[in-house]
Formats: C-alpha cells, structure tokens, sequence
C-alpha cells in the first residue's frame, strides 16, 4: 500500500551542494577584493602615483605577491577561490588600518574635546571679567558725588 521513495541523506545533500561553497568562495574573493581597494587608497600618494604603484606598495605593505594581488584585482569576478594565506594577510593588514583610522580618530576627538573646553573656559572667563568690569564701574558711578540741582 505504501511505496517506499527513496530519499536522499541530508549528509550527501550538505556534500554535494556545490552551490552554497560556491558562494561562500566568490563572497571571499569578493571581500578580499574590498580590503585590498582599501588598503591600496590608503597607500596611494596622489596624483603623480598610479593605482597599480599603490596596489603593489599594498600587497607588499599585507605580505602577499604582487602578480597575485594584480590577480584579485582584476579577475575577481571570474576568480572562484582566493588562497587562504592571501585572504589572512590581507585580513590582518586590513584590520590593522582600521585600528590606526580609529586610533587616530580618538586621539582627534580628545583634541577637539579639549579644545571645546578650553574655549568653553576662556569664554566664562572672558564672560566673568566683563561682569566685573561691569559692576566696578557701576560701583565707581554710585560713588561720583552728583552735583546739586540749582534751586530757583
């Protein structure tokens, strides 16, 4: 009465699914390409210097060859794969200019919220001279004799 299907493990599904390593490879690929842009702008020195300069002053900043760095940035779309020890030095380098942008970030917050202070100062202080300017001089005109009306 009941037929048997034949239904596939779970297991052999996870192991043949091409497709969700697929994806995974290309988001690798595509993110190892987007720390390398960045840290190629970060090593850019203007406009006398070229992009490929930069990108292979990046690839030697991050520890990788350059022909490979040259690779990830060109062929990224068509690449399925990205060496492993080229993503963890890119990685690393990527990580260590977002901790020097932060850092530097903070050292200028505490500047500039230092400074917003010290004007903060000045100007109550320069706000409490003119008060008391203010008050020595209405003390000095209460002071000053006035002279008598003349009475007729």
């Amino acid at each position: 009465m009941f037929t048997k299907r034949h239904v596939t493990p779970i297991s052999r599904l996870v192991e043949n699914d091409k497709s969700s390593v697929s994806k995974t490879m290309t988001t690798a690929v595509a993110h190892s390409r987007r720390m390398l842009v960045a840290l190629t702008v970060a090593h850019h020195r203007g406009p006398a210097d070229t992009w490929t300069a930069a990108r292979d002053r990046a690839a030697r900043a991050a520890g990788i060859d350059r022909t490979y760095a040259a690779r990830i940035w060109s062929r990224w779309q068509d690449m399925k794969d990205v060496s492993g020890e080229a993503l963890m030095r890119l990685s690393g380098a990527y990580v260590a200019l977002c901790e020097r942008s932060e850092a530097i970030e903070a050292e200028q917050t505490a500047l500039l919220e230092r400074i917003d202070l010290e004007t903060a100062h000045e100007i109550t202080l320069a706000a409490a001279l003119e008060r008391r300017q203010q008050r020595m001089a209405a003390a000095r005109a209460s002071k000053v004799p006035q002279a008598p009306s003349p009475s007729p």
